[in-house]
């Protein structure tokens, strides 16, 4: 039902918030009374069947054109991160990562201009994950060359719609210099990845 309220073209009606909101809240409750069900929410996507798909059900949620739904998703999505990090959940974070990164805005896209949200629910789900771990393990750049390479890619491609003629802030590129501060304040040693002339040149 929350999934096709989300499909919904012409927008949504307060019942249709009220229903988004008290579901997210019910998903939360579930799975912190029983872990297991996180299992449920980690059902790759199958065409062929009608089993659940986090990654269409979060996109869609995070870039609502209702600003009321994509906080809650925001949120909502971050106590499950937190919960699936500190119940050592194996999968699930690394799914909602991935279904981020793989959906990163671009200016073309007019329907994700409104991005603070996702850009927000991926630096706390990114910190959450690895603060601790990389107090341990900060000699292995190599693990974040994907990412890095993938926000490289996408910031030197962005054509920003900030211009001195407009007042217009241009929400993916603060989002992705916000994002890419955020992995150097995780592990300042990033910034040799990011400044190799060799490959990205970018500090």
């Amino acid at each position: 039902m929350v999934k096709d309220i989300l499909g919904k073209e012409d927008g949504f009606s307060s019942e249709d918030r009220v229903i988004i909101l008290d579901s997210l809240l019910l998903l939360l409750m579930i799975c912190s009374y029983d872990k297991t069900k996180f299992s449920k929410l980690l059902n790759k996507e199958d065409k062929s069947s009608k089993s659940f798909s986090l990654q269409p059900f979060l996109i869609k949620g995070i870039y609502s054109p209702s600003p009321n739904i994509r906080k809650v998703f925001c949120h909502i999505f971050y106590l499950l991160s937190r919960l699936a990090q500190e119940e050592e959940i194996v999968g699930f974070n690394e799914l909602v990562i991935n279904a981020l990164l793989t959906n990163i805005p671009k200016s073309s896209n007019k329907a994700r201009v409104n991005c603070l949200e996702y850009f927000e629910l991926l630096c706390k789900i990114i910190h959450t994950v690895y603060s601790s771990s990389l107090q341990l393990q900060k000699e292995q750049t190599k693990d974040f060359e994907p990412l890095i390479a993938e926000l490289v890619r996408s910031l030197k491609n962005h054509r920003s719609v900030e211009s001195r003629e407009n007042s217009q802030v241009d929400n993916i590129l603060i989002g992705l210099l916000k994002l890419i501060e955020e992995l150097l304040l995780l592990n300042p040693k990033l910034r040799s990845v990011f400044g190799d002339p060799k490959k990205y040149d970018l500090i």
